[in-house]
């Protein structure tokens, strides 16, 4: 999420100290994450499903065509 969060808000450059793999050494269970994004969705020990909805589509193209938006 916070990473998603960065490249929506056109952040261009993040600074850290210590790495994903530091932080685990310490208790934060993160590393795991990295992990399991790499995986197909119905890999993941939480299984991603998509469940299809007839309105999905109405509002993606309702987006599309909204004169106001912001892009991202």
């Amino acid at each position: 999420m916070c990473l998603s969060a960065i490249y929506w808000a056109n952040i261009c450059a993040v600074y850290f100290v210590s790495s994903r793999l530091d932080a685990e050494s310490i208790g934060f269970r993160d590393n795991h994450i990295y992990n399991e994004i790499d995986l197909p969705p119905r890999q993941r020990k939480i299984p991603f499903r998509q469940i299809k909805h007839p309105e999905a589509e109405l509002l993606l193209k309702e987006w599309i065509g909204k004169p106001d938006k912001i892009p991202y």
